[in-house]
């Protein structure tokens, strides 16, 4: 049953890929259109900043800076965590996320 269906889908592949061929559309024959356009004309403009509103380079080292000032206080907060905690007496799971956070921290 297996070999007779492998021959059927073969011979129904073989009639696709001999026949398609003159199955499929025939070609349009348009002619194709080639237009020359003008060189594009670099246009500066000239941004005042007469408002005393911050440029986006200076919103983005605001940004920056208090993103790096954030991330130093976190890392000061964690550090004192991890040297005021007393794990010796501490329950197991205690000990657990003190590992977690504390014992693999780079130094």
């Amino acid at each position: 049953m297996g070999f007779k269906r492998k021959i059927e889908r073969s011979a129904l592949a073989f009639v696709l890929f001999c026949g398609g061929g003159a199955i499929h559309a025939a070609p349009v024959h348009e002619t194709l259109i080639v237009t020359r356009l003008a060189e594009p004309e670099d246009q500066l403009v000239a941004v005042s900043n007469s408002g005393g509103e911050p440029t986006l380079d200076e919103r983005i080292a605001r940004f920056s800076t208090a993103v790096s000032l954030a991330t130093a206080a976190d890392q000061q907060l964690i550090d004192v965590r991890c040297k005021s905690a007393d794990v010796g007496s501490a329950s197991r799971a205690v000990r657990m996320a003190w590992e977690a956070n504390c014992r693999y921290r780079r130094r």
